[in-house]
């Protein structure tokens, strides 16, 4: 297997960091994850969104990582907003480097708890190490206390995450998150 293709990790943390706002507060409603179709079958084994109730989501997930997620993989979000021609590209975020410890550095609390909650040994260091990590009903709650989530555009919004081999540029997982705010 390609290493290259087994580090889905840092796109399950963007959606657990924007989908923990409060819809009530402003925050998002997460309507739906599907993984995009280049990324190659069998890195994300399982993945399930359900609604438990008005303000509380959970999301189970079973991913497989060969390689560490370390200062190599880089992370590209692009956001999109839908309106009557369909969905429009709308000015986000460049390429960032070193996807771990740059959402270390600014989410350190949710990315801390995401890797304890599946099970990685040392949640607070960088790099993760490879292995499988199951996350099994992990619940989004509604916390008045939450941060805003900086998405530029209100209504139906697409973000299209993707993990990027720093080296080439070239994408290798990416994932669709579907959101209303």
């Amino acid at each position: 297997m390609n290493p290259l293709y087994s580090v889905p990790c840092a796109v399950v943390i963007l959606i657990v960091i924007y989908c923990r706002t409060p819809v009530d507060a402003g925050g998002l409603n997460l309507e739906n994850i599907e993984v995009c179709d280049h990324t190659k079958p069998g890195v994300i084994k399982y993945l399930k969104y359900e609604k438990v109730n008005r303000t509380t989501k959970a999301m189970s997930v079973k991913m497989v990582l060969t390689r560490p997620i370390d200062q190599s993989v880089g992370l590209k979000i692009e956001a999109e907003k839908w309106g009557s021609s369909g969905w429009t590209k709308v000015p986000y975020l460049p390429i960032i480097p070193d996807a771990c410890n740059t959402m270390k550095r600014f989410y350190s609390q949710y990315m801390i708890d995401f890797w304890r909650t599946v099970g990685v040994k040392n949640p607070d260091k960088c790099p993760i190490p490879p292995g499988d990590y199951i996350l099994k009903n992990y619940t989004f709650a509604s916390n008045p206390q939450t941060e805003q989530t900086a998405v530029p555009v209100h209504g139906r919004v697409r973000l299209t995450v993707s993990l990027v081999d720093m080296t080439t540029k070239i994408p290798f997982l990416c994932t669709n998150v579907y959101m209303q705010s």
